[in-house]
């Protein structure tokens, strides 16, 4: 069943077939159809000027009225040979008597010529027909040609887009004639209503890339399971997501004085409270209950947790800590303010775009050749050197893995030296993870130890914000190191 929603009740609202309804005022003679310039369709109205008042204008009568309605008209006017200085519109009785004396908008047509003259008034007690003058005001006597089309009267204080019973259907809207095609009036139904966002409870998507159910602002999910806008889980609040956590200061006492000596400041884990409504009939809420509890397990596993608050989606990793789903006598019939709490060991929020690299050893070529032959050719260099471009507003740890053959390779940037004892013969890895504080030999044995004594502990291996400049040397090899690093914030 199609639901009535909006209803043109001009009879005749751009005469593609005939000006039947439409009469001369003043200012000019009898209205014609003509097929030039028209606004929509094929056909409006034209009247020439008489040139015996300032006004041209014709009236149409409008019926379906009750006392108390607002109603609004509109039309699309033009004047051919003759400048306006004002659109007209005017709103009538029956009888004469005036309900609205006039709209005079100053003249501004579009570039086709065309001007938009709308007006709302309420109908007077006892009137159920009104009678509507549109057209153009002039400073001489009007000797110009009026133009008339897409004329649209409706109950209601807002002026819609025109529309007409010829007006192309488009996806959940049809238009139709209530009568004779093209002289009666008009509706607008909607042939489908939009699901409800609880309709499609907690959408889970396995197998897809971290993050990737987030598409649009106001949404949050948590490894395979998405929250937020267009789901049952609708967002109430996010507390702690851009909030500092908790503080360590390494701060010293002094021993003679008020006060401390300044010392390192270090985060602590973040605390992310989402709180949201739970909407949906009883079997549909009953179901997203089931899916919460499924997807959000009290584990020590950390999830990728992604959100968009309006800037694009950022992530943390994240463990659930705490679940509350209230069960009082309204369970059943009525929505749930519920809350999920997440703990974040790392407090940084990542960019889901992962960056990459590839660092090289130096590389130099030719030289100079003895016996020196003039003129001299130098040999060449390459660094190999890469930049590494955090753009977020935190450092950033390193990540990345040291490919053999290479023996005792160094990792340089201007904030910090990372050196290994070791040898990784042709085809071997060395897997690093900043973060974690992890060196894993092919991904799996742990070869923390062979940090060497003059280096800087792998955790202090961070990026930080902007362009940082990233070297790799060895005793000796032809290894490379493949970067992969993220936008960071905290």
């Amino acid at each position: 069943m199609t639901q009535q929603v909006f209803t043109n009740l001009d009879p005749n609202p751009s005469c593609e077939t005939n000006v039947s309804g439409y009469a001369a005022v003043s200012g000019v003679a009898a209205p014609t159809r003509v097929t030039t310039t028209p606004y929509v369709g094929t056909a409006r109205l034209a009247a020439v000027g008489t040139g015996v008042s300032v006004f041209g204008r014709v009236s149409t009568d409008i019926a379906g009225f009750t006392t108390g309605d607002v109603v609004t008209v509109q039309a699309r006017v033009r004047s051919d040979g003759q400048t306006p200085t004002n659109g007209h519109l005017q709103i009538r009785n029956a009888d004469g008597s005036v309900i609205l004396a006039s709209a005079a908008p100053a003249w501004a047509p579009d570039g086709a010529g065309w001007m938009l003259v709308a007006a709302t008034a309420t109908i007077p007690a006892g009137v159920t027909q009104i009678r509507v003058f549109r057209g153009v005001q002039t400073s001489a006597p009007f000797t110009g040609t009026l133009g008339l089309d897409a004329a649209m009267t409706e109950l209601g204080a807002v002026a819609s887009d025109y529309f007409d019973g010829n007006t192309p259907d488009t996806s959940g809207w049809t238009y139709e004639w209530t009568g004779t095609p093209n002289n009666s009036t008009s509706v607008k139904h909607i042939t489908s209503l939009p699901a409800p966002s609880w309709a499609n409870g907690l959408p889970v998507t396995t197998g897809g890339p971290d993050g990737g159910q987030v598409t649009e602002p106001g949404q949050l999910q948590y490894g395979d399971m998405l929250m937020g806008a267009g789901t049952a889980a609708s967002w109430l609040e996010l507390v702690g997501w851009r909030d500092r956590p908790d503080v360590d200061l390494s701060d010293s006492q002094r021993p003679q004085a008020h006060g401390s000596y300044p010392g390192d400041v270090f985060a602590g884990s973040k605390v992310v409270t989402y709180t949201f409504l739970l909407r949906g009939t009883p079997d549909a809420k009953a179901a997203a209950v089931d899916t919460l509890e499924r997807y959000l397990p009290l584990d020590s596993v950390e999830r990728f947790l992604t959100v968009d608050d309006g800037t694009g989606p950022w992530f943390a990793m994240a463990r659930v800590t705490g679940l509350h789903i209230p069960q009082d006598k309204h369970y059943r019939h009525s929505p749930l303010q519920c809350s999920v709490q997440f703990t974040c060991a790392d407090p940084r929020r990542y960019a889901l775009a992962l960056k990459s690299g590839t660092v090289t050893l130096p590389v130099a070529s030719g030289g100079l050749d003895y016996p020196l032959v003039y003129p001299l050719v130098y040999g060449t260099s390459a660094s190999g050197a890469v930049t590494v471009s955090n753009s977020g507003s935190t450092e950033t740890p390193l990540r990345g893995q040291l490919v053999g053959p290479l023996t005792n390779p160094v990792l340089t940037t201007t904030d910090w030296s990372l050196l290994f004892d070791i040898t990784l013969a042709a085809g071997e890895t060395l897997d690093l993870d900043a973060s974690a504080g992890t060196a894993l030999l092919n991904g799996t044995a742990d070869r923390l130890y062979t940090i060497g004594n003059l280096s800087d502990p792998l955790e202090a291996c961070f990026f930080k914000p902007g362009d940082t400049n990233l070297s790799l040397s060895a005793f000796a090899g032809s290894g490379q190191l493949n970067l992969t690093y993220r936008d960071a914030r905290l």
